[in-house]
C-alpha cells in the first residue's frame, strides 16, 4: 500500500510539474493562427506573453488575430508593443494601420502605411491601404 501511495505522490508530482514553455505556447499559437483559429491563438500568445514578455512575434501574432477578429483597440496595444520591441517589422506597422482606419484614425494609420512602406517598398497591401487612409 505504501508502495503504491508512493508510485502515485510521484506521478502526480510529474505530471503538474511540468509546464509548457513560452516557446512551447508561441509555437502552438501560430499554428492555430494558420488554421484560422484566433481566439485559440490568441489564449496561447498571452500565454507566450506571461512567461516570456520580450517576444515581439508573441505581440504581433495577438495583435493581428485581434485585427482580423475587429478588436481594433485591442489589436493597436498589442501591435504598438510589437513595434516597441522590433521597429523594423513591417507587418506590424502595416496591421496596426489597419486598425488604425478600421477605427477611422486616418491620419495615424498614414503614418503607419507610410512607415511600412519605408521599411519594404514591395508591400502592395501598404500602398494599397495608404490610398484608402
Amino acid at each position: 500500500m505504501k508502495k503504491t501511495f508512493l508510485l502515485f505522490a510521484f506521478v502526480l508530482i510529474a505530471f503538474f510539474s511540468y509546464s509548457q514553455t513560452a516557446e512551447e505556447y508561441f509555437n502552438r499559437g501560430n499554428s492555430k493562427a494558420q488554421l484560422l483559429d484566433l481566439n485559440g491563438a490568441i489564449v496561447d500568445m498571452t500565454k507566450a506573453i506571461e512567461l516570456d514578455s520580450t517576444n515581439p512575434n508573441a505581440y504581433f501574432t495577438r495583435g493581428a488575430a485581434k485585427c482580423q477578429l475587429k478588436d481594433y483597440r485591442d489589436a493597436i496595444v498589442d501591435l504598438s508593443k510589437a513595434i516597441l520591441l522590433n521597429p523594423n517589422d513591417n507587418d506590424a506597422y502595416y496591421f496596426r494601420g489597419l486598425s488604425k482606419l478600421k477605427i477611422e484614425d486616418y491620419f495615424a494609420a498614414l503614418l503607419d502605411f507610410n512607415k511600412a512602406i519605408e521599411i519594404n517598398q514591395k508591400d502592395d497591401l501598404a500602398y494599397f491601404n495608404r490610398g484608402n487612409a
